[in-house]
């Protein structure tokens, strides 16, 4: 058996109570994967926002600090609480790496794309541009992720 948490209204139990249901492989299957593709749309639907402006860009991203802050939190809430924040680091991870930057794997998908439609390759000079830019790009991203971490590690304090 797989074990799912299910968490239920505070006014029915105890407001820390969890309960848990056993479920059998079929059923815990067809509900996880509800659960990852409920919880990809809304991480694609939160990329699209803030790249549409509707969400601020400084208040969105965390890096690597803010995330061992959170794993902090959600494992002292318990390992069921770790385990789903790990799939949700995991899920982002992976919709990350299908943007369309030719770093990344979606990059290599527009890449094929491009070359099946024009029938020839980019040419390499070309490649090498839009590589360089989209690694300045995620490098750029990494370190506002970071120093955007430290700087709400200290107002913190």
């Amino acid at each position: 058996m797989v074990g799912l948490e299910f968490q239920f209204n505070s006014d029915v139990i105890g407001k820390d109570e969890k309960q848990y249901e056993k479920l059998g492989i079929m059923d815990a299957a067809r509900i996880a994967t509800y659960e990852v593709t409920f919880r990809t749309a809304f991480m694609i639907q939160g990329l699209m926002d803030l790249f549409r402006g509707r969400m601020k860009f400084k208040d969105s991203v965390s890096g690597p600090v803010a995330i061992a802050r959170m794993a902090n939190e959600e494992a002292k809430s318990g390992m069921v609480e770790l385990l789903m924040f790990m799939v949700s680091i995991s899920l982002i991870l992976g919709v990350m790496n299908l943007l369309p930057l030719p770093l990344l794997d979606g990059g290599t998908f527009v890449f094929c794309v491009v070359e099946g439609i024009r029938g020839k390759a980019l040419s390499v000079k070309a490649q090498t541009i839009l590589q360089n830019v989209s690694g300045a790009l995620l490098i750029s991203l990494m370190l506002f992720a970071t120093y955007n971490d430290i700087t709400n590690l200290f107002r913190s304090f």
